[in-house]
């Protein structure tokens, strides 16, 4: 049934549709009521009501309207209460007044609706639900300070694809255990005038539930976007959050309250101020006593003098893959205070002055773990040297890096020392990286802060102290570079404290000064020293304790050119009890000196020295420019690595070892099946300086064998086999002017197959094709003179392809024939060297695989035997050959990329003599001896002897 022009009531479950305008005039009568299961619905209508509701729905009574217009109300605009429902689509909004829904199962839902420039409100209470999707509310509430949207008691707010303004007012405010979901939403405040108050996009308190998803929440000049207070629980995901223009107070997530939490996941959060603020007034976010922070990705963004990214206060903070910036003066990127929690996979960058990435003040417990934390213009991590309670910072697998130069600071605190004693720890393990200067300078003198470097970390920076009490622990494995003069308290050193290389132009001179005690474990000190008489310039170590343990000293020489002492260089000064042993690493050398590192003498007996020894320099009497000394491990290097190469590498006759005959009884040729062969050789070279002189032996023992073996005519023979071997090398190289001697090795095995044709007819004359390839692997040593040996690996392949053809020329008498046979060959070497870093942190590099051998030569031999062998298989061949064998690259090797190859290898001419016997129907025996001579002083000298065995 359809109704018009005055107020409509349905209830007892009746259904009507009013169709036209509804003006209700009389007192407190309502526009629409449905009650008690009564449906209304309306379409394209107006509605309004002198002093009563417009929409008035209790008891399981519902109203629909759609594109309907709520003009002018004396009451609320609605009030569903007691289980009333009201669906509202496409309203035109033409009031001020609120729509109240109450109890539970009342629900009002608004859609696909624009309302503009109005007062209107939505209070939710005690069980009730709201719904908006797809609304654009714009809206200055008429009570100031009142929520645009606010639940109360349970209720349940729904909002998706909406954006809600409101100006002067919070957008969105829930208490008492409410609950609300927004999804692809936006809620926006913003004052009209400055001294109207503190207003938030979302505000949740008393144990009630906020979520959001891909929702922005932004709030401008004084507020928060997020408020988290009374133990509720906030989260958002895929969202952002946005405080702009931030003059008084702001900030983008507030959180307080015990239990109070917000979980922020995969969020933006950005806070822009308008004018200079105080330090620390402001913050990204904000988690007060009691609650916890948890955020998961995301970002956190400020910008503006004053603003921090994070401030956590006796609260609990979880980061995970966030990072947070702050691009303004006094703005540090994470402040904590009695708070504790931890930092994953995180980063901190600021750019402002006094902007420190970490504040930590008054106590508590934080880990920083797979992080970086970094600041421009001031210290990056600033502690609090008055803390009421212990300071725990543990730092993992993480980098802390700064732009001032201090990487770390225990600050003066403006308020007088108390009564107490600030403890203050900081644990730097799993290869954490701190670049920068460590500086304790507490107020209260009896602060103690203790750091320690485990697990691979390193300091790079110098500690400063000058009150307090400062202990450093060096563990194992750990380094600190020590970039300026130092002080501290005691020292425990089982590491490495190295004091930094110098920059050009630079000298020596840094002190590292322990107040207290000093114990050594097998740590190991680096010190640079203009190597001279007793008045050099050196780097030191200054104890006014006692010493303890054992500690290994290394000595760079920074220039010095050498003197004879008197007293020594003093390395290490001890004032107190000196029962510590400081050892001497390596050489230490200068000019003509060796120095040593020796305890003192009488009243120094306390103290350390480096003396030189006797030695008289001899003088030059033409000083030339000094040539970098090349080590004598490169030549050996070198040598290895070409010895891999060549060592298993054979040719035609190293492994045929026949002459030519046919059978006296059957008229068939015959060849062996299984052969061996011996080779010995000694080689010389010198490197690409010309300061390293190389000696060389070595020995190579091959076997191999016939697999098969054919005949595509009466005359040519087909050989398929296989081969394999061992060798040995020996190499030692000595520096032409430093006697510096290296040592070093080469042992390895290689298989491989072969496969050769002759021609080889009845006149021994004619063609062949021989080809191998070979797999090589091998075991390298390097042993430098008061070095650490050195143990590498070098594997494969080398292939050769051969070809020859053989001319008689002429013969004595029947038995002795004359031939000329030129042989070309090419070789390819393959085999390459591990790159390998030696124990000194040397990277050392091999050259020269991947060369091509060309081998060009003549070989002439002679056929034939002694009258008394005549009926008797007995037969010699004696040969001679010249070769001339170019290689296409040199073998050698680069230390931390300085190259050295061997010289004189390019092109190398060779002598061959030997012969080649048939002793018996069952045995050929065959033997040589060769020499190379190369450019450089390079040569070699061979042996060989082969033995085969017929079948």
């Amino acid at each position: 049934m359809a109704y018009g022009a005055a107020s409509l009531e349905a209830g007892m479950e009746e259904k009507k549709v009013a169709t036209d305008d509804i003006r209700a005039i009389k007192f407190l009568e309502d526009a629409l009521y449905a009650h008690d299961g009564g449906e209304i619905s309306a379409k394209a209508i107006s509605l309004s009501s002198r002093s009563g509701t417009l929409l008035r729905a209790t008891s399981a009574g519902v109203i629909t309207l759609s594109d309907v217009s709520l003009g002018k109300s004396f009451g609320p605009l609605a009030r569903i209460e007691n289980g009333g429902q009201a669906h509202l689509e496409g309203i035109i909004l033409n009031s001020d007044e609120s729509f109240y829904v109450s109890g539970r199962g009342s629900a009002l839902s608004l859609s696909h609706s624009a309302p503009d420039d109005t007062r209107s409100t939505f209070d939710i209470s005690d069980g009730a639900s709201l719904k908006l999707n797809d609304v654009q509310f714009n809206a200055a509430p008429s009570r100031t300070g009142a929520a645009l949207v606010r639940g109360n008691h349970n209720a349940h707010i729904d909002i998706q694809n909406t954006a809600l303004v409101a100006r002067d007012s919070t957008v969105l405010k829930i208490d008492k255990q409410s609950t609300t979901r927004l999804e692809k939403s936006k809620l926006s405040t913003a004052p009209t005038k400055d001294e109207i108050g503190y207003f938030s996009a979302a505000w949740a308190d008393g144990q009630s539930h906020f979520s959001a998803t891909e929702t922005t929440l932004k709030v401008e000049n004084k507020g928060a976007g997020l408020s988290v207070l009374g133990g509720s629980q906030a989260s958002m995901f895929d969202s952002t959050i946005e405080a702009s223009n931030v003059a008084a107070e702001g900030f983008g997530v507030y959180v307080t309250g015990e239990n109070s939490q917000a979980t922020l996941q995969n969020t933006a959060v950005r806070i822009v101020g308008a004018a200079s603020l105080p330090a620390a007034a402001f913050t990204g976010i904000y988690a007060g006593p009691g609650s916890n922070i948890k955020m998961t990705g995301g970002t956190v963004d400020t910008d503006g003098n004053g603003i921090d990214a994070i401030n956590v206060e006796a609260g609990r903070l979880h980061l995970d893959n966030t990072s947070l910036n702050t691009r303004q003066d006094d703005s540090a990127g994470l402040r904590l205070s009695k708070a504790s929690g931890e930092m994953l996979q995180s980063q901190i960058m600021t750019t402002g002055q006094r902007s420190a990435a970490l504040v930590f003040k008054h106590g508590g417990e934080f880990n920083i773990v797979d992080s970086q934390l970094a600041a421009q213009n001031t210290a990056t991590i600033e502690l609090d040297g008055n803390a009421r309670s212990p300071l725990f910072l543990s730092l993992k697998n993480s980098r802390i890096t700064t732009g001032s130069r201090t990487a770390l600071r225990v600050k003066e605190d403006d308020e007088l020392p108390i009564n107490n004693t600030p403890e203050i720890n900081i644990i730097a393990d799993a290869d954490t990286v701190i670049n920068g200067d460590v500086v304790v300078h507490p107020r209260n003198e009896s602060t103690r802060f203790s750091l320690g470097l485990t697990g691979h970390s390193v300091l790079t920076g110098a500690v400063d102290s000058t009150t307090g009490r400062v202990n450093v622990n060096v563990d194992t494995d750990s380094l600190w570079t020590v970039t300026g003069n130092s002080a501290l308290e005691n020292l425990h050193h089982s590491g490495t404290i190295a004091i930094s290389s110098l920059s050009a132009g630079a000298l020596p001179g840094t002190i590292v000064t322990v107040r207290g005690n000093y114990l050594g474990n097998n740590g190991w000190l680096q010190l640079n020293t203009v190597l001279g008489g007793d008045d050099s310039l050196t780097d030191k170590l200054r104890v006014e304790g006692d010493t303890r343990g054992t500690t290994t000293v290394a000595v760079s020489n920074a220039g010095g050119t050498g003197a004879q002492t008197l007293n020594g260089i003093e390395l290490i000064h001890v004032d107190g009890k000196s029962e510590g042993e400081f050892t001497q690493q390596g050489r230490i050398v200068a000019g003509a000196y060796d120095y040593s590192l020796v305890r003192g003498n009488a009243d120094k007996a306390g103290n350390w020295y480096l003396v030189s020894g006797q030695t008289t320099p001899i003088p030059e009497p033409s000083p030339k420019p000094a040539t970098p000394d090349t080590r004598p491990e490169s030549g050996v290097y070198g040598a290895n690595l070409a010895a891999a190469n060549t060592l298993f590498n054979t040719r035609l006759h190293d492994r045929l070892g026949e002459t030519h005959y046919v059978d006296a009884f059957t008229g068939q040729k015959q060849v062996t099946s299984v052969w061996m062969r011996h080779l010995g050789g000694h080689n010389r070279s010198r490197d690409s300086s010309g300061q390293l002189k190389t000696q060389s032996n070595r020995y190579v023992l091959q076997l191999g064998g016939d697999l098969a073996q054919w005949s595509s005519s009466q005359n040519d023979r087909f050989h398929l086999g296989m081969m394999t071997g061992f060798a040995r090398q020996q190499n030692n190289t000595r520096h032409a002017t430093t006697g510096y001697r290296a040592e070093g090795s080469v042992k390895g095995y290689s298989v491989g197959v072969y496969s050769s044709w002759l021609q080889d007819n009845t006149e021994h004359t004619g063609a062949y094709i021989d080809s191998w390839v070979q797999y090589s692997w091998f075991t390298n040593t390097v042993k430098g003179e008061s070095l650490s040996a050195e143990r590498y690996h070098s594997r494969g392949v080398t292939a050769s392809v051969e070809t020859g053809y053989a001319w008689k020329v002429g013969e004595k008498h029947a038995r002795e024939s004359y031939y000329i046979q030129p042989v070309a060959q090419l070789t390819w070497m393959g085999v390459k060297a591990d790159d390998h870093r030696e124990h000194n942190g040397t990277y050392i590099q091999g050259h020269g695989d991947g060369n091509l051998q060309t081998r060009l030569g003549v070989r002439a031999f002679l056929n034939g035997h002694n009258k008394i062998d005549d009926d008797k298989e007995r037969t010699f061949e004696p040969f001679v050959e010249a070769n001339w064998l170019h290689n296409t690259a040199s073998f050698g090797a680069s230390l931390n990329a300085v190259r050295i190859d061997q010289a004189g290898t390019r092109n190398i001419g060779e002598l061959k003599a030997g012969v080649e016997g048939k002793v018996s129907r069952g045995l050929n025996i065959w033997g040589n001896i060769s020499q190379q001579i190369g450019s450089e002083g390079y040569s070699d000298t061979g042996a060989m002897l082969g033995i085969k065995m017929n079948f």
